[in-house]
């Protein structure tokens, strides 16, 4: 049987207090933001702080305790992938169905490591005595300046010519890497926004929007939804189509309500510049593009 939540936490508790290298625990993450709802999916991001750095990750039999594994990964031992300094993972799926990912951090680096979503467990010397209730500030929408509002919205346009070329040459690869890499992380970015207007910049979307369903209308949802596309080079083109739609109303909303400048000539040069371009990749009417 699954173990629960309580029971997991004194395992790892138990571990903890017993290890002399252990100075302090805390829980990271999803399960201890109030705004998150629980569910059996939720991850343990468990943060040990310890004096022996060089022990817990060159060993890694203590995590056997916990369960048996099905799958492991250690990422900071990868040859791809972003690496911080004094810090090291284990990420592991224990048989009975929860995972763990197990972060290390030597003790005179602790405070290089500092977040809001974090539940004290353990505190051996008194490290967190004055930590605050766990909330997602840290991850909350960052109300942007008129340059950095400019940049999202020229990158969008830039490289909307980009899925454009891919799609006109049927090069369905390069057209989706396009769009989904880099042009959807500006929509995003302008729906973020949005959302943190609205909410006077005092929330987060959550990772990859997945708040957006609480923060959108669902008709807005739904739209945003089908610019997800399949392989077919006729729905990506209305894939695009709906981008553009979406983020050319909402960045006119955004410019207006923070009083910043929008470039309308920018975004018309663009779309009568896509036009020309699907209408010599079909040898037909340039379909309607908002």
């Amino acid at each position: 049987m699954k173990k629960s939540a309580e029971e997991i936490k004194t395992m790892i508790l138990n571990f903890a207090q017993l290890n002399s290298s252990i100075r302090a625990v805390y829980l990271e993450g999803s399960r201890v933001n109030p705004n998150f709802p629980p569910d059996e999916f939720q991850d343990y991001d468990v943060v040990f702080v310890v004096q022996d750095f060089e022990n817990f990750i060159t060993n890694d039999s203590w995590t056997n305790i916990f369960g048996e594994k099905i799958i492991e990964q250690q990422p900071e031992t990868f040859s791809f992938g972003d690496k911080l300094d004094n810090f090291f993972s284990y990420l592991i799926i224990y048989k009975e169905g929860f995972r763990i990912d197990f972060s290390i951090i030597p003790i005179e680096k602790r405070t290089d490591f500092n977040d809001s979503l974090r539940e004290i467990w353990l505190d051996k010397d008194g490290l967190y005595t004055n930590t605050p209730a766990s909330s997602d500030q840290d991850y909350w929408v960052i109300k942007p300046n008129e340059k950095w509002f400019q940049e999202v919205c020229n990158e969008f346009w830039w490289v909307s010519t980009y899925v454009a070329k891919g799609l006109a040459r049927n090069e369905i690869p390069y057209a989706i890497k396009h769009q989904e890499e880099i042009l959807r992380p500006m929509l995003m970015q302008m729906l973020d926004w949005k959302i943190g207007i609205e909410q006077d910049f005092q929330v987060s979307t959550g990772k990859s929007g997945k708040f957006y369903p609480k923060y959108l209308s669902e008709e807005y949802y739904q739209k945003f939804l089908k610019t997800y596309s399949d392989s077919e080079k006729e729905n990506i083109w209305k894939s695009l189509s709906i981008m553009i739609e979406i983020f050319s109303e909402t960045a006119k909303n955004i410019a207006e309500t923070l009083n910043f400048n929008y470039n309308l000539a920018e975004e018309s040069n663009i779309l009568k510049y896509l036009k020309e371009i699907r209408q010599k990749a079909t040898q037909t009417q340039p379909q309607t593009l908002p």
